[in-house]
């Protein structure tokens, strides 16, 4: 009935509730992390000290709420972040 196909095409527009979105700067991070990058080449790719750049991918873990970069890099691979 017009109820179900309602409920059906609303699932189906919305996003799923574990994708994230990150703002430019954590996704910055997020971006060299997932390319493998280890945090010395990233600070010598972007010229940030490194610890500049352990404090930007600690706040990236925090919002994503994960604790290592295998974490991140799963997450990545099952869509979880656009």
């Amino acid at each position: 009935d017009k109820y179900d196909f309602d409920k059906t095409l609303q699932k189906s527009t919305m996003f799923s509730p574990k994708t994230l979105y990150l703002n430019d700067t954590t996704s910055k991070f997020f971006h060299l992390l997932v390319q493998g990058l280890s945090y010395e080449e990233i600070s010598e790719q972007i010229n940030m000290s490194i610890n500049s750049v352990r404090y930007y991918i600690k706040i990236l873990y925090k919002e994503l709420g994960v604790k290592n970069k295998a974490s991140v890099i799963l997450m990545y691979q099952n869509g979880d972040i656009i």
